[in-house]
């Protein structure tokens, strides 16, 4: 039964220049990786990245020699930008300038580069203090936190690492309700989530399969979180946490094996090791899960896009890793 509070709620407007008729975790979730968008346009701004493109498409790895970068991960980015309208990704994997892109350059009337580079650059970091001007003039607090790796963020104890275990728990309680959903668990006994975090997909999983066990492996710092939310959940008597490390060896005896969202924080070599553990203590007529985004063959500005690009330069920011198409997986 609704109350009377959740009828006051306005819906989205569909004529919002922010939402638009996205889904509003999909919107929020653009507000909060905006700043993904926002850097990396500082960033080819200031290589001049739009002069090198105004005689026509280049290629990025053409463009790294020529701003002395490295042509993978500045392509990276410039998918993003693609995403958002900034570049065009033609069909040979050259990029153009589309109409907003042209304003980056330096020879057009109007331009806004410098406009792009001043918004867009260190001038961000003064915005770090608003949590002190909404606290009070007589509680400013200066500084700002240097950024780390992924991996380093996850073992790190204190306030941080639980608002990251937080985050992924909120974005897993989505992605648990579709994974039970669309893949039938029935033939398994035992099903062990291999980086599950806090607990979130397992729970989903296995209040949707009253049959399934279930072992959560991860590091100690998130599995004793992982604990306390099995518990609250009431699966103790059906389901274990176990604190380790995956590049060292993973719990033996399931039957099924689920990597969600891991692959694509580490590099080749360090996913391949993960992917060699699990097939170590697998029989041969268990099962690998692997729930990844597959990223599109070309960037173009659709809601689809921009997820897996901001997603992508995410993982090239904080861990090193890299979201795969459907042809980098399939690589032997």
């Amino acid at each position: 039964m609704s109350s009377d509070r959740d009828s006051e709620k306005k819906p989205v407007g569909a004529g919002s220049a922010v939402a638009g008729n996205l889904p509003p975790p999909i919107a929020l979730y653009q507000l909060a990786t905006g700043h993904y968008l926002s850097r990396s346009l500082f960033l080819v701004a200031k290589l001049g990245i739009a002069d090198l493109l105004s005689d026509g498409p280049r290629h990025c790895n053409d463009l790294a020699k020529s701003t002395q970068t490295y042509g993978p991960s500045l392509g990276r980015v410039m998918r993003l930008l693609a995403s958002a309208g900034i570049f065009f990704e033609e069909e040979n994997g050259e990029f153009s300038l589309t109409a907003v892109g042209e304003y980056l350059r330096t020879d057009v009337p109007g331009s806004q580069r410098a406009m792009a580079m001043l918004f867009a650059g260190n001038r961000y970091r003064k915005h770090g203090k608003i949590w002190n001007f909404a606290s009070g003039p007589a509680n400013l607090r200066f500084g700002f936190a240097a950024s780390r790796t992924l991996s380093k963020t996850r073992s790190a104890p204190g306030r941080k690492e639980a608002t990251f275990d937080a985050a992924m728990a909120d974005i897993t309680r989505l992605t648990s309700v579709a994974v039970a959903s669309a893949y039938d668990f029935t033939p398994f006994r035992l099903l062990v989530d291999v980086g599950g975090g806090n607990g979130s997909l397992m729970i989903g999983i296995l209040k949707a399969n009253l049959s399934l066990r279930g072992i959560v492996f991860d590091q100690p710092a998130a599995i004793e979180r992982a604990r306390e939310q099995i518990e609250q959940h009431g699966l103790a008597a059906r389901c274990t946490a176990i604190g380790g490390d995956f590049f060292k060896d993973v719990p033996a005896g399931g039957d099924a094996y689920i990597l969600k969202h891991v692959i694509r924080d580490w590099d080749d070599e360090q996913a391949a090791a993960i992917l060699r553990n699990c097939r170590g203590v697998m029989g041969p007529r268990s099962k690998l899960l692997v729930l990844e985004g597959v990223y599109p063959s070309r960037i173009d500005n659709s809601v689809e896009s921009r997820g897996a690009a901001s997603n992508d330069v995410n993982m090239l920011v904080n861990s090193g890793g890299v979201q795969r198409s459907q042809a980098e997986f399939e690589t032997p």
